[in-house]
């Protein structure tokens, strides 16, 4: 029997109490100034508000690195009440044939990047408010979203 070790957490508590909890929290504490540097929410004090949960998930990429993102859990939230519409981008096969076509006609290189913090970067239109994360919580006190949160039902809008 082959027993494969895998050292992805699967919450806070398991990253923190794994023998790379230093990794893990370093990678916690870069996903949180990334937030922070965007302002994706205000901490305000909790008046018995509904509040969206969240929770830490983590990987690791490719190249070794760890990474954790912060997710809102968007399942709770109520059409009509936390949001009105949402919307996910997608581009046809068709669209991306015809940007390869066009790139090889006229000799055109094609270059790929990642837009790193791009979910957090949409204002909000609605008022939301969630729990503040594991690792950062603070009695009697909340976030109210400013800007979308990966797990949001309007994230992709």
């Amino acid at each position: 029997m082959i027993v494969i070790n895998n050292s992805i957490p699967n919450s806070y508590q398991n990253a923190i109490r794994s023998p790379q909890h230093l990794d893990w929290k370093a990678a916690i504490d870069r996903e949180m100034s990334s937030i922070l540097e965007n302002k994706t929410w205000k901490v305000v004090p909790n008046t018995g508000q509904k509040t969206v949960k969240c929770r830490w998930v983590f990987t690791r990429k490719d190249d070794g690195r760890f990474k954790a993102r912060l997710c809102a859990k968007g399942y709770s939230q109520m059409h009509g009440i936390d949001y009105t519409k949402t919307f996910a981008l997608v581009v046809k096969w068709n669209t991306i044939q015809l940007l390869f076509a066009l790139a090889a006609f006229y000799d055109l290189e094609l270059v790929q990047m990642d837009a790193i913090t791009a979910f957090l970067n949409r204002d909000l239109d609605e008022i939301i408010y969630m729990d503040l994360p594991k690792g950062y919580e603070q009695v009697g006190m909340i976030c109210q979203l400013l800007k979308s949160l990966y797990g949001l039902k309007q994230s992709p809008w």
